[in-house]
């Protein structure tokens, strides 16, 4: 009879340091230091069979299906067959599974089944799928053949855990796709365990370091807000796409992204409005159009397809690549520093230290949505003047080495 499994997922993916641990009876999971420095991983399996005590290897997969071959090797012996002398099963397929029906379904079934749900639900433009390719690369691996019901801490961290200081933000995503993961078996009644072992409050908390203490922030670098009106100048003769789309992306304080993807018929400029269908946000928004702003769209136009209002020279059916900007603020000007979502902290930065305007008039003309109680209260229209009035500033000061006569 087989006892408790003692390895857990952790250790099991944890392979830095040797170690020897009991799964079961004769079975054990050995990490060992070679000559070389590196680590090797094995199953060691240890049986006595006609007076004779024998032992095989076993290279590591993955937890589950390492467990039902072991199980396959166990029973062989119990029923007096010799495993070294016979073909005995090495890897998953040559083991016969459970029927779909008599097993719980492991994550990565769960998994596939909400897939759709979550892309179909998204209100991203761009990499609504790039979870699908985390699953592949860092979470299936781990647990993807786990049974959704096993799925503990333990299990979380064998995925996280590695990641958590080399790759932070792609770690914190991976958390976000179990625990979407999880949610959705907890709705359908597959997953009976109370709070998601995803949890970062009394449970990761303990075996994660706070990422304050390792992670910094790397903000966009951005221009001092003193040098904007030269290079605004400056940029304003250059009638390219891309130094338009740049000029644009500053005078309006929006994402460069929303910005790439805006077509023109999200634009009334008799009205003066530039209606933003679904911003990342993941609602629509409104910006007013200043002169300025819409003597640039005026500039592009000539340039730019029946869609996208920045459209590439080479494909007007397609807007400027995602890096535009980037690419033109150094190749161009030479400023490999700043970066074109900078902009967005050369404005606020001004209209922080430079105006009496308050904080949420300022947020808003940035499209950080603050939640302000008060300013759902006021009728679309004075929301659309106050907006304009921050603009309309920002705006002025840009272009104040442009002569407009």
């Amino acid at each position: 009879m087989v006892g408790k499994s003692m390895i857990t997922v952790k250790q099991y993916a944890n392979r830095k340091k040797p170690v020897r641990i009991q799964e079961a009876k004769g079975t054990y999971f050995v990490v060992e230091e070679q000559k070389s420095g590196t680590m090797r991983a094995y199953w060691h399996f240890r049986y006595q069979i006609n007076g004779r005590r024998r032992e095989k290897t076993l290279v590591p997969t993955q937890l589950d299906a390492d467990r039902r071959i072991l199980k396959q090797w166990r029973q062989m012996v119990d029923d007096g067959i010799d495993i070294l002398e016979v073909v005995a099963p090495e890897k998953p397929v040559d083991v016969m599974d459970d029927p779909p029906e008599m097993r719980t379904a492991t994550f990565k079934e769960i998994s596939e089944r909400c897939k759709q749900i979550r892309i179909d639900n998204s209100t991203a433009k761009r990499g609504k799928e790039a979870f699908v390719q985390r699953l592949r690369d860092y979470i299936y691996p781990q647990i993807g053949s786990t049974s959704i019901d096993d799925v503990d801490t333990d299990s979380v961290l064998a995925v996280i855990e590695p990641l958590w200081k080399t790759k932070n933000r792609t770690a914190e995503k991976c958390l976000s796709d179990i625990a979407y993961v999880l949610g959705y078996a907890q709705s359908k009644k597959l997953y009976p365990r109370g709070a998601l072992p995803t949890t970062w409050k009394h449970n990761l908390e303990f075996e994660l370091q706070a990422k304050e203490s390792f992670y910094e922030v790397n903000h966009f670098a951005a221009m001092k807000y003193e040098d904007v009106p030269d290079f605004v100048a400056r940029l304003n003769e250059n009638g390219t796409v891309s130094a338009l789309f740049v000029h644009f992306c500053i005078l309006t304080g929006i994402r460069n992204g929303t910005v790439r993807d805006s077509e023109w018929s999200e634009y009334d400029l008799d009205k003066r409005i530039w209606n933003i269908p679904k911003t990342k946000n993941g609602k629509p928004w409104s910006v007013p159009l200043t002169d300025a702003m819409i003597s640039v769209l005026e500039r592009v136009r000539p340039l730019s397809g029946d869609t996208y209002v920045f459209a590439q020279d080479r494909n007007k059916n397609k807007p400027v690549s995602e890096n535009c900007g980037n690419v033109h603020l150094k190749k161009v000007w030479g400023i490999g520093d700043a970066k074109i979502h900078g902009f967005r902290s050369s404005a606020n930065e001004y209209l922080e230290e430079q105006t009496d305007f308050d904080t949420t008039r300022i947020q808003q003309f940035l499209e950080h949505r603050m939640g302000d109680p008060i300013e759902s209260a006021y009728n679309r229209r004075e929301r659309y003047n106050r907006r304009l009035k921050v603009a309309q500033v920002w705006n002025d000061y840009c272009w104040g080495k442009i002569d407009v006569r």
